[in-house]
């Protein structure tokens, strides 16, 4: 199942390439245009990419246009990841962006594939390969740039964390080790009440977030932790340094519950 979004993100590179060799030669399309060919294909795999969101809970709502910014980072790591797991893939990504040199994804690939299988504006899609939540939690490594190339054709690869990951589902990764997350794996009982754990469970699948308060730290991190066994996950427990994640940070710790432990930041009595 961990590979179903990679898979996805894989079909996308292939009708993408597959759509820019289509176009006729003597017709430009400009960036926030959709490519003008393979129309049936393109709806098709759109119809299949909306099912799979709202099977997964991707995005809360499809707004008129684009996607939530939880779900434009998951599938620029799907992207990413797609062309590590799929030689095609990588190839599909080279002939996108137009050098043969290139076998990864790149900020311009990345927002065109958006503005067509979601209709995400061509510079949303862009900030968010260049600057977005994947970027400023590394779980996306940017590439040494290239003497005359703009930034938006600099190369993007998933992180080695990240990948050790997708493949390793059950090992602490090298980039939850540099983001300071303590992995807890599912415990065989729970120690709170089950009644309780089971009614905030459900509130947690209702409203995708629960805030946890009590006066013992060791408490609230052991109710996360049941809370996380409950749905046999591991407990990804964070906390912050620098400032707090945003919900799109805290989306791409993959393969178990994100728990934002809070106990130790300081609160301004005023």
């Amino acid at each position: 199942m961990r590979f179903a979004g990679p898979a996805l993100a894989r079909e996308l590179l292939l009708l993408g390439a597959e759509s820019a060799v289509a176009v006729p030669v003597d017709q430009v399309v400009g960036a926030d245009d959709p490519w003008p060919v393979l129309d049936e294909r393109w709806q098709a795999l759109r119809e299949q990419l909306q099912r799979f969101e709202e099977n997964h809970c991707l995005a809360a709502d499809f707004p008129t246009r684009g996607l939530s910014g939880e779900a434009l980072a998951r599938w620029l790591e799907w992207l990413c990841a797609a062309v590590e797991l799929y030689p095609e893939g990588a190839a599909a990504a080279s002939l996108l962006a137009e050098d043969d040199r290139i076998h990864l994804l790149t900020p311009v690939v990345f927002a065109r594939l958006m503005r067509q299988a979601f209709d995400v504006a061509f510079t949303e899609g862009l900030a968010e390969a260049l600057v977005g939540s994947a970027v400023r939690l590394e779980t996306i490594e940017i590439t040494e740039p290239i003497l005359g190339r703009p930034l938006s054709q600099r190369a993007l690869r998933l992180a080695p964390g990240q990948l050790e990951s997708l493949l390793q589902p059950t090992a602490v990764s090298v980039a939850d080790a540099q983001r300071k997350v303590e992995r807890l794996a599912p415990a065989a009982g729970i120690v709170f009440d089950p009644a309780r754990v089971g009614g905030a469970s459900e509130v947690l699948v209702e409203h995708q977030a629960l805030c946890v308060r009590g006066s013992s730290r060791r408490a609230c991190r052991q109710f996360a932790h049941d809370l996380a066994s409950h749905a046999d996950l591991a407990a990804l427990v964070l906390q912050p340094r620098d400032g707090l994640p945003t919900p799109a940070e805290l989306a791409s710790l993959a393969d178990g519950l994100p728990v934002l432990d809070l106990t130790t930041v300081a609160v301004d009595p005023a």
